[in-house]
């Protein structure tokens, strides 16, 4: 790990801008770039996430709001965050075979069943996640964060959801 760390500082120090650039954006960086790749990724797809699943919860599905019972957040924001996890979902494949990962150890229809498929872990993981946070709310009033419940499930949605996703799409689904 140290060795290829050294390369790659190396590499940066002999290269001009534009050719480290172009490095860092292929598929074949160091592997601790395209985890960073990665990484980046993964925080534009939670930008997303996080825009559909407050998008729907003000709007169209209410789950958001001090004012709601909870059975209708908890209800409301679970059905947000599938329909956020199939939008950010495919924002983030594609991102994923443009600068992190290669495609093809697959055909594209296996990549992307493969893909949604093991996503769909965390996902129930993470739904499970807000079903404990919700039905436990009235733990977080003792401390004075029951207002908060929405925000506290959402961030625990996403925080289980990026558990598994790097090795397996790693070693599972792409190429490497």
């Amino acid at each position: 790990m140290i060795k290829r760390s050294k390369q790659a500082i190396n590499f940066i120090k002999e290269n001009d801008k534009k050719t480290v650039v172009k490095h860092v954006l292929s598929h074949d960086a160091h592997p601790l770039i395209q985890f960073g790749k990665y990484g980046f990724c993964g925080v534009l797809a939670v930008m997303v996430h996080l825009s559909v699943v407050y998008a729907l919860g003000l709007t169209v599905l209410p789950a958001i709001g001090e004012n709601l019972p909870i059975e209708l957040k908890q209800h409301n924001g679970t059905l947000n965050n599938i329909i956020a996890f199939f939008i950010s979902g495919c924002v983030v494949y594609w991102l994923n075979i443009k600068f992190v990962f290669k495609p093809g150890r697959h055909s594209a229809l296996v990549e992307i069943v493969l893909f949604f498929a093991v996503s769909a872990i965390p996902l129930a993981a993470a739904s499970g996640v807000n079903l404990l946070i919700y039905r436990n709310s009235e733990m977080l009033s003792e401390i004075h964060l029951q207002k908060y419940v929405e925000h506290i499930a959402n961030f625990g949605f996403i925080v289980t959801s990026a558990l598994v996703n790097f090795a397996a799409r790693k070693f599972i689904i792409f190429k490497g």
